[in-house]
C-alpha cells in the first residue's frame, strides 16, 4: 500500500499509485458469542472487518468494544490480537479488493469520520436478531452489524453493490472468493 498519512498533523495524503486495495477479513472469532453464531447459522465465519493496510493493522468493524462486554458495542478499531484467545488462533479469510486511488482516498476520509464520531454509532442488535430469526435485517440509523458495516462501506466507496444490505457471511464469502490472498 503506497498511501501515506502525515503523522505530524493527521492529514490524509494522496496515494501515489493508480491502484490500491481494501482488505476484507472474514473470521471465526474465538469467543463464546462467535461459537454460538457459527453453530446456530451453520457458517464457517461469524465476523467481518476491513483494513486499508496489507498487514491488516488496524482493522475496522462493528463489534463489542470490550472483550467481556457483549452489549457495549459499536464502531471499533481492531487488531490481529482479536483472533487469539487462550493461545488459540482463529480461522480467517482475507480478500484484497482492488480499488482506485479516488476510492482509496474516499475510504480514508470515511474511516477518519467514523473514528472521530465513533461514540455516535452502535451495534445493530435488532438486525442481528432479525437475521437469526427470519434471515432479514432491520435498518437503524448509525447502527450496523459487522457484515452490514463492511457492505455499506464498500458500497459507499463504489466497490460493491447488492440488493441485500445484510447478506449472510456465506453469501459474502462467495462474492469475495476470487479476491482471496
Amino acid at each position: 500500500n503506497n498511501s501515506e498519512k502525515d503523522s505530524k498533523n493527521g492529514d490524509i495524503m494522496s496515494c501515489n499509485t493508480e491502484r490500491e486495495y481494501i482488505y476484507i477479513v472474514l473470521s471465526s472469532t474465538p469467543y463464546r458469542t462467535g461459537k454460538v453464531i457459527r453453530a446456530f447459522k451453520k457458517v464457517k465465519y461469524n465476523h467481518a472487518s476491513l483494513s486499508l493496510s496489507p498487514d491488516l493493522e488496524p482493522m475496522y468493524s462493528f463489534s463489542r468494544r470490550h472483550k467481556h462486554s457483549t452489549f457495549n458495542a459499536g464502531f471499533v478499531e481492531e487488531s490481529l490480537m482479536r483472533y487469539k484467545h487462550n493461545n488459540n488462533d482463529s480461522d480467517i479469510m482475507v480478500a484484497a479488493l482492488p480499488i482506485s486511488c479516488e476510492q482509496y482516498e474516499k475510504a480514508q476520509k470515511m474511516l477518519e469520520s467514523l473514528k472521530s464520531n465513533a461514540d455516535e454509532y452502535i451495534y445493530n442488535y435488532f438486525s442481528a436478531a432479525a437475521t437469526a430469526v427470519y434471515g432479514g435485517y432491520v435498518e437503524v440509523d448509525r447502527a450496523y452489524t459487522c457484515i452490514e458495516f463492511v457492505c455499506y462501506f464498500l458500497s459507499e466507496i463504489g466497490v460493491y453493490r447488492s440488493k441485500n444490505p445484510s447478506p449472510s457471511l456465506n453469501a459474502f464469502e462467495r462474492v469475495l472468493r476470487k479476491y482471496i490472498i
